[in-house]
């Protein structure tokens, strides 16, 4: 049987609190993907049916990944839930941002593109956490004093430039 943990993953700085609130919209995200998928297959265009199916597909997949307990009958689900629970933030990221292009660049109707915009927006949440949190006043700082520093020893370059021309024509070693 499957067991969860609260244990974060290493080098993971999210309270568990955020872990499980970032899980449950993804959750829903996946169930919304799903219902609107289904409703997009209700169409009389063959493209937009397959968009739909492909849309639902996304949201079980989307599902799978972020609440395998609610699936704890298949054999399958806790490899699924080891792999998922594993990946790093900017791995789930790039699979949750670019996985939605697909059903939208197929059919860009309402449903399709509401149903991939939520698993979007969550892909686009785990690519938040993958930046990390930003700096403090103080870094910034002294990372600015430091890059000042750095331009004027590196300002000598152009000390050398000598002034352009406008009343000679370049010279022109091509022939």
């Amino acid at each position: 049987m499957m067991q969860e943990s609260n244990a974060a993953p290493a080098g993971d700085a999210k309270p568990w609190w955020f872990r499980w609130l970032q899980k449950g919209a993804c959750v829903i995200a996946g169930l919304l993907c799903v219902i609107l998928g289904l409703f997009a297959c209700i169409t009389l265009k063959s493209v937009c049916l397959a968009a739909g199916i492909l849309q639902a597909i996304l949201g079980v997949l989307i599902f799978l990944l972020e609440a395998p307990c609610c699936c704890a009958y298949l054999d399958f689900i806790d490899a699924i839930a080891k792999f998922s629970d594993g990946r790093p933030a900017y791995q789930k990221a790039i699979l949750y941002c670019l996985l939605p292009i697909a059903p939208v660049a197929i059919c860009p109707e309402p449903s399709t593109v509401a149903g991939c915009l939520f698993v979007f927006l969550c892909g686009l949440s785990f690519a938040f956490i993958a930046l990390g949190p930003k700096a403090s006043r103080e870094e910034t700082l002294q990372a600015a004093r430091s890059d000042n520093l750095q331009t004027k020893s590196s300002s000598r370059l152009v000390d050398n430039a000598q002034p352009m021309s406008s009343t000679a024509p370049p010279s022109s070693n091509v022939v």
